[in-house]
């Protein structure tokens, strides 16, 4: 005999954890971080549900082609 309920508990548990997981990944959040004395600077920004991508030049470059 089969034991349904181990199958149903698992499948459940990994739907559950796959909506985690999109939840964390559609979450705004930014954050920058510094590192070799200060020599690199990172900023990172997660716009959440906007669809477009926008790419940025760094600081101090123009962006005229």
């Amino acid at each position: 005999m089969i034991d349904y309920t181990k199958y149903t508990l698992e499948g459940a548990g990994a739907f559950l954890i796959i909506i985690i997981a999109y939840k964390i990944y559609r979450m705004r959040c930014n954050t920058s971080s510094k590192c070799c004395k200060e020599s690199f600077e990172f900023d990172l920004h997660n716009d959440g549900t906007q669809s477009e991508i926008i790419i940025q030049p760094p600081r101090g470059v123009s962006n005229t082609s």
